[in-house]
C-alpha cells in the first residue's frame, strides 16, 4: 500500500486500518507512507514520489511473486 500523507481523498488512517486487517489475516503486504504527497501522485511520472514508489513496488513483486 502506498499512501500520500497529504492525501485529501483517502485519509492515511484508512491505509493503516487496512494494513492492520491484512496483518490479522496473515496477508503479505507492505506500507509506504510518503510525506508531502497528495492523492494521485503517480500521475506525475518521474516525480520523486513516483520514483520511490516504483522501486518499492518492484521489490514487493520480486519478493512475493517472482522469488
Amino acid at each position: 500500500m502506498i499512501q500520500g500523507l497529504h492525501d485529501t481523498g483517502v485519509q492515511p488512517e484508512v491505509s493503516t486500518y487496512l494494513a492492520d486487517r491484512l496483518d490479522d489475516a496473515g496477508v503479505p503486504h507492505e506500507v509506504l507512507l510518503l510525506p508531502d504527497t497528495e492523492h494521485g501522485f503517480d500521475a506525475y511520472y518521474g516525480g520523486l514520489a513516483n520514483q520511490i514508489s516504483q522501486v518499492r513496488v518492484d521489490r514487493f513483486l520480486q519478493k512475493y511473486l517472482i522469488d
